[in-house]
C-alpha cells in the first residue's frame, strides 16, 4: 500500500490522477505495517524456521478501486489512468527512473494485468491474531500524502 505514496502520490496531488499498465488486474495489496508485525514473530517466536508465508491483506483490489478509495479520503475525484505497457515505460522514464526498474515495473504490471496478484491468504491474521490493515484504514492513515498543497498547508 505504501507504494502507493511512493510513488503515485505526486501525480495525486498534482494531476489528481495516477498512471499505470496493470488494466483491471486485481492486486492483494498488503501494508508494511502488516508485513512489519509478521516479520517480529518469524524472528523473535521459534517454530517458524523453514516455514514460509504468502503474506497479503484482506482485499484484491484493481487501481480503479484504489483511485474510488482515495478519492473519498481526499475529498476530490482522483482517476487511474491505465496506459499502454510502451506509453508507461516512457513516462516512467522520462520521469528518471532507471530502465532496469522501468522494465521491472511493466512486467509487474503485467502480472498484475493478467491477474496473478489477487490471491488472498489468511496469514497475517494467523500470525499476529488480528486482521490486517485494511485500504481504507490505510487510506486514512497515509490521507495526509494524497492532500493538494493548498490544503494540506491549511
Amino acid at each position: 500500500m505504501q507504494n502507493l505514496v511512493n510513488y503515485d502520490a505526486g501525480t495525486i496531488r498534482s494531476q489528481n490522477a495516477f498512471y499505470g499498465c496493470q488494466g483491471n488486474g486485481a492486486v492483494s495489496v498488503i501494508d508494511i505495517r502488516d508485513i512489519a508485525a509478521v516479520a517480529v514473530i518469524v524472528l523473535v517466536a521459534t517454530g517458524h524456521e523453514g516455514k514460509s508465508y504468502s503474506l497479503t491483506g484482506s482485499e484484491a483490489l484493481t487501481n480503479g478501486h484504489v483511485a474510488e478509495k482515495i478519492s473519498r479520503i481526499a475529498g476530490r475525484k482522483i482517476n487511474y489512468v491505465d496506459l499502454a505497457p510502451a506509453e508507461f515505460k516512457k513516462a516512467i522514464l522520462s520521469g528518471g527512473m532507471p530502465e532496469w526498474s522501468a522494465d521491472a515495473l511493466v512486467d509487474l504490471q503485467r502480472l498484475y494485468r493478467e491477474g496473478k496478484a489477487s490471491l488472498l491468504t489468511d496469514d497475517v491474521e494467523r500470525l499476529t491474531g488480528r486482521k490486517p490493515i485494511t485500504f481504507d484504514q490505510f487510506a486514512r492513515d497515509y490521507a495526509f500524502a494524497f492532500q493538494t498543497e493548498a490544503k494540506a498547508a491549511s
